[in-house]
């Protein structure tokens, strides 16, 4: 194989995969979107992650228990749907992150917005990943509080907080790759 094809094989490679790794971030890890008795929950959840442009943020819950609000940051601080930008009635639900910026959802079905259901991330330009690895605090430490120390419920390894966008697409690239090469 000459050398001019084998560097189009790879460039077209590089590019093809930079553009399936994106991330899709299942909101809340295990316990998917849903209310909690604790009240920072989701807000511990985003701490340790980035989110680019190209990720999705998926939520998953059940259609007529749970819903998604997307509003601006004066409504999102006071829990209110006066000019929500989108409702979301039915889950489960995956959302295209386009656009880096500043971006608020919370659960609008009776208080669980003012309980903690809602989150706030900040879209940016780079690639989006997982952080440290999130585990679900116990339903008996976020509520018994007082002095005892909070102990995190086991976490499953594949929780699904984080989804690399790789599979099929990124085997069968490697697959014309080598055989290109061969």
């Amino acid at each position: 194989m000459n050398m001019a094809k084998m560097y189009v094989c790879l460039l077209f490679f590089i590019t093809l995969a930079g553009s399936v790794a994106s991330m899709d971030h299942i909101v809340g890890g295990s316990q998917g979107w849903a209310y909690t008795p604790n009240p920072t929950y989701y807000q511990d959840w985003v701490k340790p992650r980035t989110f680019g442009v190209g990720d999705k943020l998926v939520f998953p819950f059940r259609t007529g228990v749970y819903n998604v609000i997307e509003v601006d940051k004066e409504e999102f601080d006071a829990c209110t749907q006066h000019k929500p930008i989108e409702m979301y009635a039915r889950g489960p639900l995956v959302l295209n992150l386009t656009e880096p910026g500043e971006r608020f959802f919370y659960d609008g079905v009776g208080t669980h917005c003012e309980a903690g259901t809602k989150i706030a991330i900040k879209v940016g330009n780079g690639p989006g990943s997982s952080g440290m690895n999130f585990t679900k605090m116990s339903d008996s430490a976020a509520v018994g509080g007082g002095g005892a120390a909070a102990t995190p419920a086991a976490a499953p390894s594949s929780s699904g907080a984080l989804i690399p966008e790789f599979g099929l697409v990124g085997a069968g690239l490697v697959a014309l790759l080598v055989s290109l090469l061969l």
